[in-house]
């Protein structure tokens, strides 16, 4: 794994986003078409369209790690808290206008054990080599359930019936458990 932190990582993949969207289509078409072009910054949007749990830029704040964050509570439309990429530090900024940041994959912004578990879900896969097996999504039901999602190998994303795997997991959950629960469940077994 990677020694980057996730605020790293998250950030890289932020900037990849949104330059590839400004490569991709021209400027008047970014806000209409996000979901096809990726991620875009809200700059048509008004900042009564920022919810709880959505990731911002600050429009003017200079070097601080809150330049980029997730909105905690809303206050007034130029007063909110943020939480710190990749970590629970929450700074309440004021007389702020935020744009959100619309369009980005959910696995580019996964933090802390979720990504950690991902990535052993991505090694277990890898390590099980089921050729008509990929991996389709992952959600996290709670704290220690996982729920992932797998298609058929060729299969059109539009039309498909997934298997889905119900992992439970903690710190220290391995890569062998995570198999073993995913075989009980139909991993390698189940037809499409």
């Amino acid at each position: 794994m990677s020694t980057e932190t996730d605020k790293e990582r998250i950030l890289a993949n932020i900037l990849d986003c949104i330059a590839r969207s400004c490569i991709t289509m021209p400027y008047a078409e970014r806000y209409k078409n996000s979901d096809k072009y990726g991620a875009y910054l809200g700059w048509f949007e008004s900042d009564d369209s920022i919810k709880i749990g959505d990731l911002v830029m600050c429009a003017t704040i200079r070097d601080t790690k809150y330049k980029f964050g997730y909105i905690t509570k809303i206050i007034s439309q130029t007063h909110m808290e943020i939480r710190e990429i990749g970590s629970n530090s929450i700074c309440s900024i004021s007389n702020e206008r935020f744009y959100p940041i619309r369009g980005m994959r959910k696995l580019d912004l996964l933090e802390g054990k979720e990504y950690t578990l991902f990535c052993k879900v991505m090694k277990a896969i890898h390590k099980a080599d089921e050729y008509m097996y990929r991996f389709n999504d992952i959600n996290f039901e709670s704290n220690d359930v996982a729920v992932v999602s797998f298609r058929k190998k060729w299969t059109d994303l539009t039309e498909f019936h997934p298997l889905i795997v119900k992992i439970n997991y903690d710190n220290k959950t391995s890569i062998k458990q995570i198999l073993e629960q995913m075989y009980q469940q139909g991993y390698g077994t189940k037809e499409f």
